[in-house]
């Protein structure tokens, strides 16, 4: 009969030690899942971590990113025909030259402004509303300006600027005034429109014009002007009376 423990008390765990010392240890679930067998004390083998990434990148379909093998095939029977073009082939597009502006500079106008007090050449006398415009040189009587605003002046000539920028217009107003007044016009019309299609509803042209006519150098041939009458264009356009061919600046009509 078997000697029993002491104190009569039973040891069921005694036996683990004959177990564990007859099986093999079960290997672990890295070691299973990477094809290597564990090291003599039962842990799970190093791994390589630069062997690892050269086999993802080896791998003809990524898990993390979701093309498979046919996909990767199919896109590399796509792009296998492209080239590069060849550099010698290649032509840059350069870009469009913005032409040079046909207005003179701020520096030319201020000379020129400068040159005009200094000869004695004051500015226009300008009476401006909400519907009115008119504008004198020196020397130009009130009544020829009323007469100028009443129609009494006829005029063979106009120009419409609808349409025009800023710069544009004020270049094809200074070429049709100097070739108005070459050919012997007193009186023209300049049609700008009230601006009522324009943002704000504000005439951009309506509110140069002014100040177009009374500096260099529009106002070397200019008299006067006004807001023409209602049958004529009302607040969108001007009479502008021009000087007499030969006639020196402000030296009279």
């Amino acid at each position: 009969m078997a000697k029993k423990d002491k104190a009569g008390f039973n040891s069921p765990f005694a036996k683990l030690k004959t177990l564990g010392a007859g099986a093999p240890k079960a290997e672990s679930r890295s070691a299973k899942a990477s094809g290597r067998s564990p090291n003599a004390d039962g842990r799970p083998p190093k791994t390589d971590s630069r062997a690892q990434m050269a086999d993802s990148r080896n791998s003809p379909a990524s898990a993390d990113t979701g093309v498979s093998a046919s996909e990767s095939d199919e896109f590399l029977r796509a792009v296998g025909g492209i080239a590069p073009i060849p550099a010698k082939n290649t032509k840059r597009v350069e870009p469009e030259k913005r032409l040079e502006s046909a207005l003179p500079d701020d520096d030319t106008l201020a000379l020129a402004e400068l040159q005009a007090l200094v000869e004695g050449d004051t500015p226009f006398h300008v009476v401006e509303s909400e519907e009115f415009y008119s504008g004198s040189a020196p020397g130009v009587s009130h009544a020829l300006v009323e007469s100028l605003r009443e129609g009494t002046f006829p005029f063979r000539r106009h120009v419409d600027l609808h349409g025009y920028t800023r710069d544009d217009a004020k270049v094809a107003l200074t070429d049709f005034i100097a070739a108005a007044r070459r050919d012997g016009e007193r009186c023209v019309l300049v049609i700008t429109g009230r601006g009522k299609s324009s943002p704000g509803g504000i005439s951009v042209l309506r509110e140069a014009l002014p100040r177009w006519l009374g500096r260099f150098p529009l106002r070397s041939h200019v008299l006067a002007y006004c807001t023409a009458r209602s049958v004529d264009g009302g607040p969108g356009a001007f009479y502008v009376l021009l000087r007499r061919l030969g006639a020196r600046p402000y030296a009279g009509p």
